[in-house]
């Protein structure tokens, strides 16, 4: 999911960037609108029908259920972690055309097409590493995976206000990396914490 989710930020800007390059910023709304609404009635249809569903994952073998005092805090102390990522990441992705165009230095001359595919290329190469970061979080403590992310994170964020040139780009990618690393580690720590019931 979140591989392809990823690839799907990754097109977004690639194919605004195209309706805006080939007719006009209304059609990078409306076009994708109405395919959006039409794999939306697909996804319900099917659903009704049965052909896809969802099943509750038995625990990991080995894993030891929480405490009752770890249920109540876990969800408070993550809490603040999910409200400050939950405004970085669409904050960044709706910011970071605006930032190429601004601090690249090209002045102009990539167009809303060209920078489209750099913001593109940035996810893509997130979005494909997408199983590694999983893997990361199985394989090393999962509460220290989470907090090293964010860590590296908030210097990260200073530097891209500060950076100008191509390096901005090469930032851009270590940002979105460190965000998307946070990802799997924050979905197993609530997955854990969360009871069983639920």
């Amino acid at each position: 999911n979140g591989m392809f989710g990823s690839i799907g930020v990754a097109l977004g800007p690639v194919v605004a960037g195209a309706f805006c390059h080939f007719w006009s910023w209304r059609a990078a709304f409306i076009a994708p609108g109405i395919l959006s609404v039409m794999l939306g009635l697909a996804l319900l249809a099917a659903w009704r029908s049965n052909s896809v569903g969802e099943g509750a994952a038995p625990p990991p073998a080995g894993s030891v259920p929480p405490s009752r005092g770890e249920v109540l805090r876990a969800p408070l102390i993550l809490s603040l972690t999910l409200c400050c990522g939950g405004l970085i990441f669409p904050s960044f992705t709706v910011v970071l055309p605006k930032l190429f165009e601004l601090r690249l230095g090209v002045d102009g001359a990539l167009g809303p097409l060209g920078i489209g595919a750099l913001v593109g290329a940035v996810y893509l190469c997130v979005g494909l590493s997408m199983p590694y970061f999983g893997r990361i979080a199985d394989r090393f403590p999962t509460a220290k995976v989470y907090r090293s992310a964010y860590l590296l994170l908030a210097p990260g964020l200073l530097l891209a206000a500060l950076l100008e040139s191509w390096l901005v780009l090469l930032l851009a990618v270590m940002l979105v990396f460190t965000s998307s690393l946070a990802g799997p580690a924050e979905n197993k720590l609530l997955s854990h914490y969360t009871p069983g019931r639920w």
